[in-house]
């Protein structure tokens, strides 16, 4: 389970090179360079991507240096950090091949810069403790190739062990992803025999150099070790009775099942639903894990599910498990669906290639329920893995997954005075670090961040949390599994402690319970006809198949503090396509939920629940459609399904793309705010003139929060013509409180002869999308000028101005 140290089999090659390329010395003839990585493939990158934090690393052949690929490198801003200053982990760090680099005098790369002005970046070299750096100004628009002498790192740093190789950029260049090309990460310098000779003495302690494994917590003494080989069998032969025919058979019952259910039910299909648990929802109920859905992107069975809660249980408890629990039934009841508790699915049954149904396993003993087609949302692809279908776990350079936790929950809390603590992020790290010095988490050592939401809100709420995360748990085996619930318990006697002495609203808070079961971020994931990647996310990638969309940013618990693009935020939403619901090599069998064909890093975002409920109808739409026409799911026209899930609500306009406008920064209009929102890593303010009006996304400019005026101008690039422009003001997602962040009172002005003049002088703004036409003007400059939002805070939030 453990990180393996790969060495990348490096071979020392003669090179050549004229003395302005390294001006610091002089290359002779019998100079050497060693690679120390290959950036030319995906195993390459991904081995030389040791930690990779809010950097996306994927080979790129359209951009090739001296005739090779290329390493495309997209930096983000971090989504969790409360000041952009606070983001630091804008790294690589190397699988560096060799650490001994006396025999050198020069560490050397290549790097490409994609913006059209100068930007910093810093090369540091690590040895234990102790860092070198050194910073260069990538010129625009061309490579540069970065050149640190050794004998100056040597002054900081032991060059005998060099541990670390990190790529810097500064926060304030990664307001929005940036894109750098990266190239061969080199050594030069030393005559062969010398490079050589080093190298063996490192291949012959090579073993002494693989870090230690995660380190296993006390919990562990209590399991049973399980045999992993497993020598000794013994042979069971049963007849199992068929209890049950059905058209679609969904097998797990979280959103995504329930809404995979629900959807077949409603096409006609005959449909049965089993979950080995009491309770419909996974890890929304069971789990104790508010979901977090995003209604205006995926609309359909997610939005009515939401509306139900709102309506049974109101707007303070709509997040309550038990509401969940009955709304979830009272859905499948009123579909037709059927549905079986306390059955576990532990084959499947094949015909050839082709599943027919599944074996599960209760108190009665095993049987078997067939089906035309099976639709697995068991959250870990068990049945496509017992049908043989290809899938994958880990990141690729090894199969390490995502930290698994236990979510729990605590009453009588003042949520909303745990709310405001919980924005403050300088004051909610300051809190952890003073509780870690007093003891107060010593059995709790990677209990991380202040990951809480109301269950129930108000002045006696309840809460979850969700800030437990256990590193290298396979969540296949039983025994790991154990053995991590085990630990989870034992640390939230802790937590729940810290929370009553730290943390506002929740002094006098209690432990009502835990979760049933371990919340487990990742495990298998098929590899169906089309696979998701991060760079599909990155570019918010559209497909003509698509039926679900995702906007989560890319969420990754490292096991081990390595990841790839761990908390990198979106900046548009993505298409999944239905090819990545359907299997390899299986036919008869959908896959819906958290184990879709998709990347490890893509994962990071299309796991959380809002979407994976997304994905559960698409799943139950296609299923419906393939029974009706007889035809396997690997033949059903996602196109088709996107019509009928368009007929379901399941596919909202959440982006109106404006044409014809003058302020369009395509255009090359440039724009002027006063300010930006300084608690947050605030969108960048020219997504108000990106031509997109996205729900729920950052393409928006959000201005500080301090006292009105706040104003926002816009420069053409010559005089233009203009006799009307159009508003698009943010909105809350409730919609009784879509107006209360809305500017109120505003002028819309001309600049003449160094003056602004008012072309609208708004009072009593009573709209989401306002609209002014005026006399025609010609102006190069114009100016949004607000005086006056509506109460709730002073910040205005503009999701797009529009100029004609």
């Amino acid at each position: 389970m453990h990180t393996q140290f790969r060495r990348l089999g490096l071979a020392a090659v003669l090179f050549a090179a004229s003395q302005s390329f390294f001006p610091q010395r002089l290359i002779r003839a019998e100079d050497a360079v060693t690679p120390l990585a290959d950036l030319t493939s995906a195993p390459g990158i991904d081995r030389f991507a040791g930690i990779v934090r809010y950097v996306y690393l994927e080979p790129c052949p359209a951009v090739q240096r001296e005739g090779r690929a290329t390493c495309k490198a997209t930096f983000f801003p971090d989504c969790c950090s409360g000041k952009p200053s606070e983001i630091r982990s804008l790294y690589l760090r190397g699988g560096l091949g060799y650490r001994n680099w006396t025999p050198y005098h020069s560490f050397c790369m290549d790097v490409q810069n994609q913006q059209d002005v100068s930007i910093p970046l810093t090369i540091e070299l690590r040895s234990g403790a102790s860092i070198f750096s050194k910073t260069f100004d990538l010129p625009p628009a061309a490579w540069t190739t970065l050149t640190v002498v050794l004998s100056e790192v040597a002054k900081q740093i032991k060059l005998t062990e060099v541990t670390e190789l990190r790529i810097v950029e500064s926060p304030e260049n990664v307001k929005t992803p940036n894109v750098l090309y990266l190239d061969r990460p080199r050594l030069v310098g030393a005559d062969l025999a010398q490079a050589q000779k080093a190298r063996a003495a490192e291949d012959a302690t090579a073993s002494a150099r693989v870090p230690l494994p995660s380190p296993r917590f006390p919990a562990v003494e209590e399991v049973p070790v399980l045999d992993p080989a497993a020598k000794r069998k013994i042979h069971i032969e049963k007849d199992v009775p068929v209890v049950a025919e059905t058209d679609v058979l969904v097998v797990g019952g979280g959103l995504a099942g329930v809404a995979a259910a629900v959807a077949a039910a409603r096409g006609g299909a005959k449909t049965v639903l089993v979950e080995r648990s009491g309770a419909l929802g996974g890890m929304s109920t069971v789990g104790l894990v508010p979901p977090a859905l995003s209604l205006k992107l995926t609309g359909g069975l997610t939005k009515e599910m939401d509306d139900r809660l709102k309506a049974q249980g109101g707007d303070a408890q709509c997040r309550n498990p038990e509401f969940i629990k009955l709304v979830l039934l009272d859905m499948l009841r009123d579909a037709g669906a059927k549905v079986l508790f306390y059955a576990l699915a532990t084959d499947a049954v094949m015909e050839g290639n082709q599943v027919k149904g599944v074996i599960i396993e209760s108190k009665g003993g095993p049987k078997a329920i067939l089906s035309k087609i099976v639709i697995d949302c068991t959250g870990d692809a068990d049945i496509a893995a017992y049908a043989g279908a290809p899938f994958e776990m880990g990141r690729g350079r090894d199969s390490e997954t995502q930290c698994v936790t236990l979510v729990f929950l605590l009453g009588n809390v003042d949520t909303r005075a745990m709310l405001k603590f919980q924005q403050d992020k300088e004051n909610l790290s300051a809190t952890f670090r003073q509780a870690r010095k007093d003891g107060i988490l010593k059995n709790a050592p990677n209990a991380a961040g202040f990951i809480c939401a109301p269950v129930v809100s108000g002045e006696h709420g309840a809460i979850n949390v969700n800030s437990i995360n256990i590193p290298a748990v396979n969540a296949l085996n039983p025994s790991d599994l154990t053995y991590a619930h085990i630990q989870c318990l034992r640390e939230i006697v802790d937590l729940t402690t810290f929370f009553q002495k730290y943390v506002p609203g929740c002094t006098d808070c209690y432990l009502i319970e835990t979760g049933a079961y371990l919340g487990v971020r990742e495990s298998r994931r098929i590899i169906g006809d089309y696979v998701l990647t991060g760079s599909d996310l990155i570019a918010g990638k559209s497909f003509p198949d698509a039926v679900a969309r995702g906007f989560y940013f890319i969420d990754i618990h490292n096991a081990d503090s390595t990841g790839d693009a761990g908390g990198a935020r979106l900046t548009q939403p993505y298409d999944i396509p239905y090819r990545c619901l359907v299997p390899k090599s299986i036919d008869g069998l959908l896959v819906a939920g958290r184990p879709i064909s998709v990347d490890h890093v893509a994962h990071g975002s299309t796991r959380v629940m809002g979407t994976t409920m997304a994905v559960g109808q698409a799943a139950g739409t296609a299923a419906a459609v393939a029974v009706k026409s007889g035809i396997p799911p690997r033949q059903v026209d996602g196109v088709k399904v996107q019509a009928a899930l368009r007929a379901a609500g399941a596919w909202p306009d959440y982006m109106k793309r404006v044409p014809d406008n003058l302020a369009l920064k395509k255009n090359g209009t440039r724009i002027e705010v006063d300010s930006v929102l300084d608690r947050e890593t605030a969108p960048p303010p020219d997504g108000a003139i990106d031509g997109m009006i996205i729900e729920g996304s950052h393409s928006r400019w959000v201005s500080a929060e301090t006292p009105c005026p706040h104003w926002l101008t816009l420069a053409f690039v010559r005089p233009e013509t203009v006799r009307r422009v159009v508003l698009h003001f943010w909105a809350a997602d409730n919609p009784r409180e879509a107006l209360h962040y809305v500017p109120t009172e505003y002028q819309i002005q001309c600049e003449r002869d160094g003056q602004w003049t008012d072309l609208v002088a708004e009072r009593d703004n009573q709209k989401l999308d306002p609209e002014y036409a005026f006399s025609v003007v010609t102006a190069q400059r114009l100016r949004l000028f607000v005086t006056k939002v509506r109460g709730a805070d002073t910040i205005v939030r503009l999701r797009e101005i529009e100029v004609h």
